[in-house]
């Protein structure tokens, strides 16, 4: 059991709590933010409400837009942030929180421009247990504290709005998010410190939520037409490698069956299984690159998979990506999904185009 006891949270309803409230905030040496809000895309996502702490065990719901039966008159947002913008946008290092580049698009998209970055729990957890797959903080919880929070599910449902969501219950969740960060932040900070890893964290990681924020918001622009010629391009030459691969083979067949291309190569050709799965003779490319040494069909069969992944992952799937008012792409850039640290990339991934063939770098 917590030595401290159960935390205590506040839902903050009137002019008079967020002033206090305020008070509070400023004279604190750490402020922990979390947003809640109507989905899960940073650049369409509506603010529902503005969790804070101050201090571990207590924290703070500001509703905003909760319309729920029997939801009590809230705050109105602009008032809010209005309030809160002294305390969002200073410089000095004292925000802390959970996954913020997320909440920092939010907040640059309603006018402000969350400052003073000190503490991320996700990107502490990463860097102290790289090993780990997941960073979120219902696990950071259980492993540091031994606490099991509530669950996103728990009080909206699987896909429920959070804006529907009872005030009181909205509070215990939303402002758990919030205060659960002021305890963990000092476990994580005393692990980074004893891994020396304190420099990278501040010096590194956390400058660059703002960068990857600004670069998500910014987008990637794509140039529909030109990839709708492309794909008439590339289906053009598809079609001309599916015919030569039944020449080749001497009949119809499916190039995406790994058992007829099997049946192909190793029956029919009689060419060396270099390679087995559990299933059969491998047809991986590692696999066709090494026999297309000893006949045609392996090389070809490697260009029509070339031609398609291009079409079916990249050509086709692009266009739909791209959002309907900024005309751009804007992909998630994540700091904490690889080992490694190297950033990824993903809905839709922009960091695996092949571009070492020519056809890939077209």
């Amino acid at each position: 059991p917590d030595p401290d006891g159960p935390a205590q949270y506040y839902t903050v309803l009137d002019r008079d709590a967020l002033v206090a409230l305020v008070a509070a905030l400023e004279g604190a040496e750490a402020v922990s933010v979390d947003l809640e809000t109507t989905g899960l895309d940073p650049i369409e996502a509506s603010i529902v409400g503005i969790a804070l702490s101050c201090e571990p065990h207590v924290g703070y719901y500001i509703p905003v837009a909760h319309e729920g039966l029997g939801a009590p008159a809230q705050l109105r947002l602009a008032d809010v942030l209005d309030a809160l913008r002294p305390i969002l946008e200073v410089d000095t290092p004292r925000i802390i929180g959970q996954n913020l580049k997320y909440d920092m698009i939010i907040l640059r998209r309603h006018g402000v421009e969350l400052g003073g970055i000190s503490f991320d729990a996700m990107i502490a957890s990463h860097l102290v247990r790289p090993e780990e797959r997941r960073h979120n903080l219902e696990q950071i919880a259980l492993s540091y504290l031994g606490q099991t929070m509530l669950s996103y599910k728990d009080v909206a449902g699987k896909d429920g709005p959070f804006g529907a969501v009872p005030i009181d219950r909205a509070t215990e969740y939303a402002a758990e998010d919030a205060e659960i960060v002021q305890r963990v932040h000092p476990l994580l900070l005393r692990d980074l410190e004893e891994r020396n890893l304190v420099p990278l964290f501040r010096d590194v990681e956390v400058p660059l939520i703002s960068v990857l924020a600004r670069m998500e918001e910014h987008g990637m622009l794509v140039d529909r037409a030109v990839l709708e010629a492309q794909g008439t391009e590339l289906r053009k030459e598809l079609q001309i490698v599916e015919a030569d691969l039944m020449d080749i083979a001497g009949g119809a067949f499916n190039p995406n069956s790994p058992k007829q291309v099997a049946e192909i190569l190793f029956e029919r050709f009689g060419l060396p299984v270099i390679d087995r799965t559990k299933t059969g003779p491998s047809t991986s490319a590692r696999v066709l690159a090494a026999l297309a040494e000893q006949h045609p069909f392996p090389g070809k069969l490697l260009a029509h998979r070339e031609l398609q992944k291009l079409l079916t992952t990249y050509v086709d799937q692009l266009p739909k990506a791209i959002h309907e008012f900024t005309g751009r792409i804007h992909t998630s850039f994540h700091q904490t999904a690889t080992a490694t640290g190297r950033l990824s990339s993903s809905e839709p991934n922009l960091q695996n185009i092949p571009t070492r063939s020519e056809i890939g770098g077209r």
